[in-house]
């Protein structure tokens, strides 16, 4: 649950594909302006990685930073790993709260997440935020901090197996 006394102060945002890109960094940035804490843009390469490679994390990173429009700080780090899961896992312990996106793909992933997030919103020492961009949101606006605090107050309720008010578990 986001309060005061929780705020996430370092917050991460997980790079990698442009698609979430956008509201992963308004998610961050909003967060990070209510509670006077900083973005960390973080990108995982290769140990052995080539000129592509990180050309695409030089791309990935210059678009992050021109989409921080907040006045909170920022830094960019590359991790370098072969297992991205590990380094982002690794890395989670340093944070209060790490973004990522949803990469879910095909004919039924309307509402799923994708596994790589899970995978990371399962091991991560920290509090996780998925996010996923479809093409039907076009100019989406990212909830404002109201509502963010309102869906962690609901996880929380789940996780401590509150029931709501009809008797029924979460």
């Amino acid at each position: 649950q986001l309060t005061a006394d929780r705020a996430p102060k370092r917050i991460g945002v997980a790079l990698g594909a442009r698609g979430n890109l956008p509201l992963m960094v308004r998610v961050a940035s909003t967060l990070a302006e209510e509670y006077g804490g900083e973005v960390n843009y973080l990108n995982v390469l290769p140990e052995y990685y080539d000129r592509e490679h990180l050309e695409h994390a030089r791309e990935v990173h210059v678009e992050a930073i021109q989409r921080h429009e907040s006045l909170v700080p920022y830094r960019t780090e590359l991790l370098h790993s072969d297992n991205p899961l590990g380094a982002l896992v690794e890395r989670s312990a340093e944070l209060d709260l790490l973004v990522i996106g949803s990469a879910a793909g095909g004919p039924y992933a309307r509402g799923t997440v994708g596994t790589f997030s899970a995978m990371v919103a399962q091991q991560a020492k920290c509090s996780v935020v998925i996010v996923r961009s479809t093409p039907s949101m076009g100019r989406f606006r990212a909830p404002g901090v109201e509502a963010l605090r309102d869906l962690g107050a609901e996880l929380t309720r789940r996780e401590n197996g509150d029931s709501d008010d009809d008797g029924k578990p979460g």
